[in-house]
């Protein structure tokens, strides 16, 4: 089996960073900081893509959801892959199309005119519907352009309540169908995102299996399935997404017209950026104290980050995966609450291994200092 592997050089290895000593980075820029490599991003995005053609013997397609992380230079660096790109909004949208990408789906839970008009304008690949009220001005725009958009169905999981139909709403979509002449309906859509990372893929199956059975008993022969969201965290990667994109293969390639469309994010971005931070203090019972802004920091509460220490002077010989976030509180200095290794004391230095979703949140934060993010070509 094709195996996809994450620990490949160029994260974090004997106090570099991307091949850059952390004490070169430190030099010339404070703390807190991230580190930036938009060509990580490249070389997972063609990973990706390789695991999933080599799996489905070249039957899938790859999009990178931009809203994970829309860096320019980082969607740049992705652009010279062959993946697509999947957008939400209209920023996205025009941000993606200036830079070089050709094949788009549209998706999100409430769509603009705006963004309606543009994409299919734009010959855009598929959009992905939420909700009946989507059909009737997509297909007036598309009538208008003289077109026939193809459209997905964003399905509702069993126990999700808000996001995508449900199959009740399904049926009544596909009752309506037959009257919008300029969409044609050509996939079924789940987001994974947490499920997976739950372990819990068979409930994805399930709900796109039984999507395209009800689709077919109104006429619509579905043979495309789209899976959103990463399929893995960044951490387990190499353990778990070769086997979790083999069972949608064996579940759903199941014949010579099936096809698999997937849309990662975090697996793209996620370890193409560091968050490094100091320990200003520790007490007694486990609260770091450490020099960045709760803003930033909220994102960790009740997540296990991947976390490396520089300790004395010299890397920690170990990464941190079990690390528990419990909570982040704002006042004098920012604090984060965690069962580290007693050794880990004031002065050391934290660095985030997986944070490349919160490059903008991070400028956002300090956006009078901009120079806190440097980023390694």
């Amino acid at each position: 089996m094709y195996r996809y592997q994450i620990d490949y050089p160029g994260v974090w290895e004997n106090g570099r960073i991307y091949g850059r000593t952390i004490t070169a980075i430190l030099r010339s820029s404070p703390t807190p900081l991230f580190v930036v490599s938009p060509t990580r991003a490249l070389d997972n995005s063609i990973r990706f893509l390789e695991l999933t053609r080599n799996l489905t013997h070249s039957r899938a397609e790859v999009f990178y959801s931009v809203k994970t992380c829309s860096d320019t230079r980082i969607v740049r660096m992705i652009s010279q892959s062959a993946v697509g790109a999947e957008v939400v909004s209209d920023e996205e949208l025009e941000l993606t199309r200036g830079l070089g990408f050709s094949r788009f789906i549209v998706d999100g839970a409430w769509k603009s005119s705006t963004i309606l008009e543009n994409a299919i304008s734009s010959h855009c690949a598929m959009i992905n519907v939420g909700h009946e009220d989507e059909l009737p001005e997509i297909d007036t725009i598309a009538r208008k352009n003289g077109l026939v958009q193809p459209i997905g169905v964003r399905l509702r999981l069993p126990h999700q309540s808000l996001l995508g139909l449900s199959l009740n709403e399904l049926e009544r979509v596909l009752a309506k169908l037959p009257k919008y002449q300029n969409i044609r309906l050509s996939r079924v859509h789940v987001h994974a995102g947490f499920n997976v990372l739950a372990q819990n893929i068979h409930p994805i199956i399930d709900t796109l299996q039984r999507g395209a059975s009800i689709a077919s008993a109104f006429g619509q022969h579905i043979t495309t399935f789209d899976v959103g969201g990463g399929m893995a965290e960044m951490a387990t990667a190499e353990r778990d997404l070769d086997r979790h994109v083999a069972t949608l293969v064996s579940s759903l390639i199941t014949t010579p017209q099936s096809r698999l469309v997937f849309e990662p994010g975090r697996l793209i971005v996620g370890d193409a950026a560091v968050l490094v931070a100091f320990v200003v203090r520790r007490t007694p019972d486990n609260v770091l104290i450490i020099d960045t802004s709760a803003e930033l920091l909220g994102f960790l509460s009740g997540q296990t980050p991947l976390v490396g220490v520089w300790t004395g002077g010299r890397p920690s010989s170990r990464a941190l995966s079990n690390m528990i976030v419990r909570g982040v509180w704002e006042s004098d200095h920012d604090y984060i609450e965690a069962e580290l290794p007693a050794d880990v004391t004031v002065g050391d230095k934290l660095l985030f291994l997986n944070c490349g979703a919160y490059v903008l949140s991070f400028r956002e934060a300090f956006s009078p200092y901009r120079s806190h993010i440097v980023y390694i070509e």
